[in-house]
């Protein structure tokens, strides 16, 4: 296991896969970590980002931790920017009650 501030990865190879798990949300220059990201994946990569949505009220999730929330089309326009190929999914981690 290799720990990085994500700016820098620390390999000279390129991934096929690489997933940012609940991470964009905390950085302050999503755009260059984006940009990291891009330079460590192989043409023809996936990079499968997970994020929570922004409260439609605009409050974070989590102010203490979280630099920003975006909502799907800010997503994928911030993502867009870096990638060309992008495909938002949304899932949610409410209960449901039957």
């Amino acid at each position: 296991m290799v720990q990085s501030d994500g700016f820098n990865i620390p390999f000279s190879l390129r991934f096929d896969f690489i997933t940012l798990v609940e991470v964009i949300e905390h950085i302050q220059r999503p755009k260059k970590l984006l940009k990291e990201v891009q330079s460590n994946i192989r043409p023809g990569g996936v990079v499968i980002l997970t994020t929570p949505q922004r409260r439609e009220d605009g409050t974070l999730h989590d102010p203490q931790f979280h630099e920003q929330e975006f909502n799907p089309d800010e997503l994928e326009e911030l993502v867009a920017e870096t990638f060309d190929n992008v495909k938002i999914f949304g899932y949610s981690s409410e209960w449901i009650d039957n």
